[in-house]
């Protein structure tokens, strides 16, 4: 709908054939560098800018060149811009940051960590505790990572073979009781590393209209080789529909935007407004998403809740809160 300018406006029964013939077909789009519009009218004045050249791929080709990328050329004496497309090995590199997945909360360990950690003595308001309190979890978590979860797709397969082999074991001998117990354990350990793969990859791809456990493993890499290829949003558009680079020119003051909110907040909508946000949207500055807080609520719930009552009651936001999300924008 935001892809032409000028003209008459595209409608949605225009490209809704278009969208489902591209989903059915598992096309993705390959975004583009340097520009938006492939075509213009040449019309001096109300001149027409729209984008009606496409460049897609599908997993297969993503598999066999996934860092490939296409940019618009300037269109010359055509009305089309060029389209090339470039195949790079570089991948930049950088620095992972801690991100929690969702899958961990399955160990058995995961609730004793953030307990034990969350005891841990520290000086300060509520609000520098609980952040200094996460910095701390975030090496625990990170080792709970390595030790169970670092290579749980890979195990995933390894247990769906092993399952196979012994479902072809139990033909010759159906009857046996130790093939039908071994049968048995191999179901239970495939079916639990399965789940924990999906969940991550899920979390991943962020596909939430999707029921964990209907193996959806080949379409949820597809969503992810298609993220990594989308650029870095560089612009927000503003109040009046224009689009700006200084994405926090129309901030207005925190005194400001908390005299908007209904008072008094009580502690229960803070707990609702938090388990309302679905476990697969993206985390915070700080490699947290709102899965963690509801899978740990009954540790740490009532410091959340402090720390946020107490912002609304006096509007102070601490130090390293902003400069985290200054960073991260």
């Amino acid at each position: 709908m935001e892809d032409r300018i000028g003209g008459n406006p595209v409608t949605w029964a225009e490209v809704a054939d278009f969208n489902n013939c591209m989903r059915e077909c598992g096309f993705l789009e390959l975004p583009y560098h340097h520009s938006k519009y492939t075509w213009n009218d040449r019309h001096c004045g109300l001149r027409i800018y729209s984008k009606i050249d496409w460049t897609f791929n599908n997993g297969e080709w993503l598999d066999l060149m996934p860092s490939c990328k296409a940019k618009l050329l300037p269109e010359g004496i055509s009305d089309h811009c060029p389209i090339k497309i470039t195949l790079s090995d570089d991948a930049p590199r950088v620095k992972r940051s801690f991100k929690y997945y969702n899958a961990w909360a399955q160990h058995s360990q995961f609730n004793q960590i953030v307990a034990d950690l969350w005891r841990t003595p520290i000086e300060g308001c509520k609000m520098f505790q609980i952040v200094k309190k996460l910095k701390l979890l975030k090496r625990k978590l990170s080792e709970l990572n390595s030790q169970y979860f670092c290579n749980i797709e890979q195990t995933a397969k390894v247990d769906r073979q092993a399952l196979k082999q012994m479902h072809e074991m139990l033909q010759t001998g159906p009857s046996n009781p130790d093939l039908q117990q071994e049968e048995h354990e191999k179901y239970q350990k495939f079916r639990e590393s399965s789940y924990l793969g999906e969940m991550l990859l899920q979390q991943k791809s962020k596909a939430t209209w999707l029921r964990l456990g209907d193996d959806n493993t080949g379409y949820f890499y597809s969503i992810i080789r298609h993220k990594r290829l989308k650029l870095a949003t560089i612009q927000l558009k503003d109040d009046k529909g224009g689009m700006s680079d200084r994405t926090w020119s129309n901030c207005r003051s925190v005194p400001e935007l908390l005299s908007r909110v209904a008072w008094p907040i009580e502690e229960r909508e803070v707990k609702k407004a938090l388990f309302q946000i679905d476990n697969n949207k993206s985390p915070g500055p700080d490699g947290y998403s709102s899965g963690f807080f509801k899978a740990s609520w009954h540790i740490l719930g009532s410091d959340i809740t402090e720390a946020i009552l107490d912002f609304f009651r006096n509007g102070r936001l601490l130090k390293q809160i902003f400069h985290q999300h200054c960073s991260n924008s």
